[in-house]
């Protein structure tokens, strides 16, 4: 990763943020939405991954990917996060197989899995660096395989919340 220029946030959320996540992410209202909107879509989506290796890049917590396990037992999910802080929480949530990586430089083999889900993590990255993103996104999807993107919209939505967890672009 590189190291952000005097005054910028670096790219990854603040490991102190990871507390306040874990504690609301079951039952915040925003987190409800976003796990049925997502939920709903997975389901429709089943047959392009069921019994295939499917991929979490920025899983923080580990939230969604043990929720994921719980609904897909037979796909073998890998967690990935940049902050050794959100891996301590995925880790507890027992999951197999978590990564520390950069999603800039996925250390994951090519073409090895069939999803790979990006939820609100390239918003973290500085305007242009989402292309090595997205490169890497293709690069480790098997062919015929789903990205499932989730990405911060528009400027005038952001908050503190926002602030507290490094986001450095938003999308319309």
């Amino acid at each position: 990763m590189s190291s952000p220029r005097p005054g910028q946030a670096p790219a990854g959320i603040n490991p102190a943020e990871f507390a306040h996540i874990a504690a609301t992410e079951e039952s915040f209202w925003w987190f409800q939405g976003m796990d049925r909107m997502l939920w709903d879509l997975l389901c429709s989506q089943a047959t392009v991954f069921r019994g295939r290796a499917v991929c979490e890049v920025g899983c923080g917590t580990g939230w969604v990917s043990a929720q994921f396990r719980a609904r897909y037992p037979e796909c073998p999910i890998t967690s990935l996060d940049l902050e050794l802080a959100g891996l301590s929480y995925a880790r507890r949530r027992e999951l197999d197989h978590l990564v520390l990586g950069d999603i800039r430089r996925l250390p994951l083999a090519s073409a090895s899995f069939r999803l790979l889900m990006a939820l609100d993590v390239i918003a973290h990255l500085g305007r242009g660096e989402e292309r090595l993103a997205l490169e890497e996104f293709a690069r480790v999807l098997a062919p015929g395989g789903l990205l499932l993107l989730r990405a911060s919209a528009f400027h005038w939505l952001r908050s503190r919340h926002s602030e507290f967890v490094h986001e450095r672009q938003r999308y319309t």
